[in-house]
């Protein structure tokens, strides 16, 4: 997730697993002068003001968290402050790093060369949608032709249902990253490994 500042544009920093961002409006803070983008599939768990009030109240600790807390709130504040100090005054800094989408580009360059497909992705629910279709095409097929039919004039149908069956295995196995524990594994040797453990048996 990137913290842009609403100014110029530009990303201040970069924050990851495990972090965490607008907690000053947990303090009672007015609104932020940055926003946040979304680099990559992320998932966010959301805490509102009431609810931490809620959580602290009556805690011998609760100055204590307040306290630590806007320290934490001081801290992103001088980082902001500083790179937007660099921004300002070194204009060679904000045109490498260019507007907020420059680094949303390199990390779907990076994903995209990687040929990665995504859960949620629209191809991967069209994908399914059309496995859907050919599971329940076998689901009538099969029982009929076994009762009825001895010919051999679906053969085509279903050797090329066969070869979508073994695309779809080769996908998951190699190109279909998956999330685990809120985090997308786009790295395709874990990719591999639960595909062996999950889906090759069933398949």
């Amino acid at each position: 997730v990137a913290i842009i500042s609403s100014f110029m544009r530009a990303p201040l920093r970069v924050i990851s697993t495990n972090e965490f961002f607008g907690e000053s409006c947990l303090l009672g803070s007015s609104l932020s002068a940055a926003t946040v983008k979304a680099c990559t599939y992320c998932e966010c768990f959301s805490l509102n003001r009431d609810d931490f009030q809620d959580a602290i109240a009556g805690s011998p600790f609760a100055e204590h968290v307040k306290v630590d807390l806007g320290n934490l709130v001081m801290q992103a504040k001088l980082k902001n402050h500083r790179a937007f100090q660099n921004f300002s005054t070194r204009p060679k800094c904000h045109h490498i790093t260019g507007t907020s989408d420059t680094l949303e580009r390199q990390v779907i360059a990076k994903l995209e060369s990687a040929a990665l497909i995504r859960p949620g992705s629209t191809f991967l629910l069209a994908w399914n949608s059309f496995l859907l279709c050919a599971c329940i095409y076998n689901a009538w097929m099969i029982p009929f032709r076994l009762a009825f039919d001895t010919s051999n004039e679906s053969a085509a149908i279903d050797f090329a249902l066969e070869l979508i069956f073994l695309v779809d295995m080769l996908l998951h196995y190699r190109f279909v990253s998956y999330v685990q524990d809120g985090q997308l594994i786009d790295d395709p040797k874990k990719i591999k490994q639960n595909y062996v453990a999950s889906r090759l048996k069933l398949d």
